[in-house]
């Protein structure tokens, strides 16, 4: 892409483009004569900084002018606006759409290279020289004829630079070499044809980003809502987790408690060689035992005796068990009888 003097527009970028047969120029390079240049330094925001940009617009188009802006974040933490402002008669024949205005001087800050010496051409040539994000110019008449002298004055004193000739208007210029953040600041409106209003339609823009900020609003909150719901479901399914562990914790106490308690019962209980010894030796001689039970406290004893009467009213007559009595008949085997009997440990029995 080309950039020209205001006779000759460039032909419309890719991203301005229309129809193949109704293509036009919509891009301008404002020469350096043609327009006043204003710096602005704020020490504010970004949402503050736009609203300065704002006002301070309304007021240089107050007179029907023109403005394009471009804004720098300096070192220092505050933000450079420049302004450049010329007569609405540069878009008088203009036809109705969105341009791009680019004032010369800001075309040099994206075309020329860092602290090298050039004479630019034109309707009137000056010095420039771009150093340290900063762009030095001063038109070459009188002293400045001197190369020297502009040296001199920008603090480059004793330097000895060979001066590059360089036209802007004749030099190949692409769209991408300017700064995104940049472009927005550049681009002018123009209201109809043969009226130039210089002027971005702030009132569509503003209604666009509504219709943009509303469409993320409700995917947003449609986003958070899914993800609620989601997150509600798992809390659920833990909380039912949780229950079930718990409840399952509890029944493992209970059965702990069970076993401790039936271990604590059953620690109490006498040796059960001591029992058997103490059962010999009341009924030896009295009856036979064929069979010995002990289940913690509970005793069963079977077997065969002259007179089970007599081995229950024996048994019953010790004082470390009660509860003593026949679970089945007895019945008689020739000359004795066969009897089958149960009682209870006392607690505490045999411990003295």
């Amino acid at each position: 892409m080309k950039l020209k003097s205001l006779a000759s527009y460039l032909p419309t970028p890719f991203w301005l483009e229309q129809t193949p047969s109704s293509r036009k120029k919509r891009v301008l390079l404002i020469g350096k004569e043609s327009y006043v240049e204003h710096r602005k330094v704020y020490k504010v925001g970004l949402a503050d900084a736009l609203k300065l940009i704002r006002n301070e617009l309304k007021v240089l188009r107050s007179k029907g002018s023109i403005a394009v802006w471009k804004k720098n974040a300096l070192a220092d933490g505050k933000t450079e606006v420049l302004y450049a402002v010329f007569e609405k008669t540069v878009t008088e024949r203009l036809g109705h759409g969105l341009y791009l205005l680019l004032p010369e001087t800001w075309a040099l800050a994206y075309q020329l290279q860092s602290n090298k010496l050039y004479r630019v051409e034109g309707p009137e040539p000056y010095w420039a020289m771009y150093e340290i994000e900063r762009l030095h110019i001063a038109p070459i008449k009188g002293l400045m004829q001197q190369k020297q002298f502009f040296l001199d004055a920008i603090g480059l004193q004793g330097e000895t630079l060979t001066a590059e000739t360089f036209s802007p208007r004749d030099t190949i210029f692409t769209l991408p070499q300017l700064p995104w953040q940049h472009l927005l600041g550049l681009l002018v409106w123009n209201g109809s044809t043969n009226t130039a209003r210089a002027m971005i339609p702030w009132k569509k823009l503003g209604v666009t980003a509504g219709v943009v900020f509303t469409v993320y609003a409700l995917c947003l909150s449609a986003a958070l809502v899914v993800t609620e719901n989601y997150l509600q479901s798992q809390v659920q399914q833990l909380q039912v987790k949780a229950n079930a562990l718990f409840t399952e914790q509890e029944q493992q106490a209970r059965k702990r408690d069970a076993l401790l308690a039936y271990q604590q019962e059953f620690e109490k209980l006498p040796p059960i060689s001591k029992i058997a010894a103490h059962l010999t030796a009341i009924l030896l001689n009295k009856a036979d035992i064929n069979r010995l039970e002990i289940t913690g406290a509970q005793i069963q004893i079977r077997g065969t005796a002259d007179s089970a009467t007599e081995i229950l009213a024996l048994l019953a007559e010790q004082p470390h068990w009660n509860e003593v009595r026949f679970i089945e008949d007895t019945r008689k085997m020739q000359s004795k009888e066969q009897f089958a009997l149960s009682m209870v440990l006392k607690a505490g029995a045999f411990n003295e």
